[in-house]
């Protein structure tokens, strides 16, 4: 989550399959994705996320 209000929320979409996914930090840091596995939500990583992006990291989330 960005400083003073919630992560964006993006989607990709293909012609099988929608994505959403969340992004924090500045979009010129490098990139890091964190992405869940059953039985996990996105969820698990709001710490490990704000942490990478107040480094300055581009923190992707699915």
């Amino acid at each position: 989550m960005t400083a003073g209000r919630g992560p964006r929320l993006f989607f990709a979409r293909t012609a099988t399959l929608d994505i959403a996914f969340e992004a924090h930090g500045p979009q010129a840091g490098p990139p890091v994705i964190l992405l869940h596995g059953f039985p996990y939500d996105p969820r698990a990583y709001d710490e490990v996320a704000l942490a990478l992006a107040a480094e300055g990291c581009r923190v992707l989330v699915s």
